[in-house]
């Protein structure tokens, strides 16, 4: 949800869109572009997984 206005400098009504990561402001067009998501994202959610779920576990887990 969100608020759109005409407010400070801006010349028309717009919304403005930004995205923080732990409260630090990271440039948006860095999330739109699959290569970095893959490297920075998804691939360190997979290592991440794979330290708590080692893969042993997991085919243990499918078998049941």
């Amino acid at each position: 949800m969100a608020k759109t206005g005409k407010t400070g400098l801006a010349l028309g009504d717009h919304l403005h869109f930004g995205i923080l990561i732990q409260g630090i402001e990271v440039r948006p067009v860095e999330w739109f572009d699959k290569n970095w998501i893959k490297k920075f994202i998804t691939n360190v959610f997979n290592e991440a997984d794979n330290i708590i779920s080692p893969a042993s576990v997991k085919k243990a887990d499918k078998k049941s």
